[in-house]
């Protein structure tokens, strides 16, 4: 049986695409970044009742980088050792 051989080609072109996008990718990441630094500045009641209790929390971001960081939101969770 013979194989065709051209059919090899656009097979190593994908990959030589693939690997030149996240080579790309990887190096616009700069390479001294630090990853921020947060706490929890303050706490407060907001309201309290017997199965639900809601605090107003002002948290605090520090960027040890000397560039500016883009961001577009944030997700945590805190938990409380009561």
């Amino acid at each position: 049986m013979r194989t065709c051989p051209y059919r090899k080609k656009p097979v190593r072109a994908t990959w030589a695409v693939l690997l030149t996008l996240a080579g790309t990718a990887c190096s616009t990441i700069p390479r001294d970044f630090e990853t921020p630094k947060f706490g929890i500045a303050d706490i407060a009641p907001k309201t309290v009742t017997v199965f639900e209790q809601r605090f107003d929390i002002q948290l605090r971001i520090q960027n040890p980088n000397n560039f500016d960081l883009t961001i577009n939101g944030i997700r945590f969770e805190i938990d409380l050792n009561l």
